[in-house]
């Protein structure tokens, strides 16, 4: 049975990924696998390439900043107050137009969670990290790839270097 709880964000359950502030507010242990949120402030220019989902949809809904969403064949432009819908299976990226954005993004069904733990470190603060002073090394990214390719999460140059 799934228990009614009350979540705020703490250093206990927020994480730094890659120049980001992630908060999971809610988490797929939580609810029994169907969703997860997370509470995301991120920076410009450390935006992810276009990918793919697999098992997941996402629901952003913008509290801060401004950021143009690539969902298939659509763009929309979304700032504080807008919600946008990224489908399973329809390639997406984002860019953001402000120097940080902060948005929640609803995760169904949840875990994801888990990719984001392996590849960050616990926030020591409720402020976004120091910036990267450089790109992630090519091992790293190497296994970056090869776990999302575990949760079903792929690239459209991932599929142009396998053919």
């Amino acid at each position: 049975m799934i228990e009614t709880f009350k979540a705020t964000a703490t250093t206990d359950n927020s994480r730094w990924y890659m120049g980001h502030l992630f908060t999971w507010l809610v988490t797929a242990k939580q609810t029994g696998g169907k969703f997860s949120i997370l509470e995301a402030t991120i920076r410009k220019g450390l935006e992810p390439p276009a990918h793919i989902h697999a098992q997941e949809s996402e629901t952003y809904y913008i509290l801060k900043g401004v950021m143009r969403f690539f969902v298939g064949d659509k763009v929309f432009k979304a700032q504080a107050g807008d919600c946008v819908y990224l489908p399973v299976n329809v390639q997406h990226s984002f860019t953001l137009e402000t120097e940080t954005a902060k948005c929640i993004i609803l995760i169904e069904p949840g875990g994801l969670e888990d990719f984001f733990a392996e590849f960050s470190i616990p926030a020591p603060e409720l402020q976004l990290p120091p910036m990267p002073s450089e790109p992630p090394a090519p091992e790293l990214i190497r296994q970056f790839v090869a776990a999302l390719a575990t949760y079903g999460v792929t690239s459209p140059a991932e599929a142009v270097e396998a053919g």
